[in-house]
């Protein structure tokens, strides 16, 4: 009887979850401010961050990152 009580307030602690960050999304996307990006380009860049795509630009830390990975494939003797 405890295991079907919990399973229902995990599921219920699931959607409520969802509706906040639903209801936040939708609060960030109908405020002005002062961003010229239009709600299809916010969903395309959602889109290329979920798919891994950064546009080309490289984020903060990404050459240390890059040194990092370069060290360890030399001392491991990786080719690139």
């Amino acid at each position: 009887p405890f295991d079907e009580l919990r399973r229902v307030e995990e599921k219920m602690g699931r959607t409520e979850a969802e509706a906040e960050a639903m209801e936040e999304a939708r609060d960030v996307l109908e405020r002005p401010t002062g961003s010229k990006m239009t709600q299809r380009e916010i969903e395309a860049r959602f889109a290329d961050l979920e798919n891994g795509a950064t546009g080309g630009k490289k984020t903060p830390g990404d050459d240390d990152v890059d040194d990092e990975l370069q060290a360890l494939r030399k001392k491991f003797r990786v080719a690139p």
